[in-house]
């Protein structure tokens, strides 16, 4: 039976699936905050796509974003990263 731990972690695992995402999480663990703007010039992205790929893992708990005035700031929930990362560990064990 798939439980909803293994469930989610999946869904983690695939919005973290992506080089622009994984340079998003990175950047913004450099950074500590930076609004979608920022990330685009950063990353020679398109603000647009910056904005989905945040906007994907936001749904899964990854990144929190905040809104002031026009612009979105991003910032990276480090305990969903751990989760993430002990997940593994679950996995590898049996446990998840």
């Amino acid at each position: 039976m798939i439980t909803k731990r293994t469930k989610d972690f999946v869904k983690e695992l695939k919005a973290i699936a992506k080089e622009g995402r994984a340079e998003i999480i990175k950047t913004i663990a450099q950074e500590g905050s930076i609004n979608i703007n920022g990330l685009s010039k950063k990353l020679n992205m398109a603000q647009s796509g910056v904005s989905q790929d945040v906007q994907r893992l936001s749904n899964v708990g990854i990144v929190n974003t905040k809104r002031i005035k026009k612009e979105t700031y991003c910032t990276l929930n480090k305990a969903k990263m751990q989760q993430i990362g002990a997940g593994f560990q679950c996995l590898s064990e049996g446990y998840l």
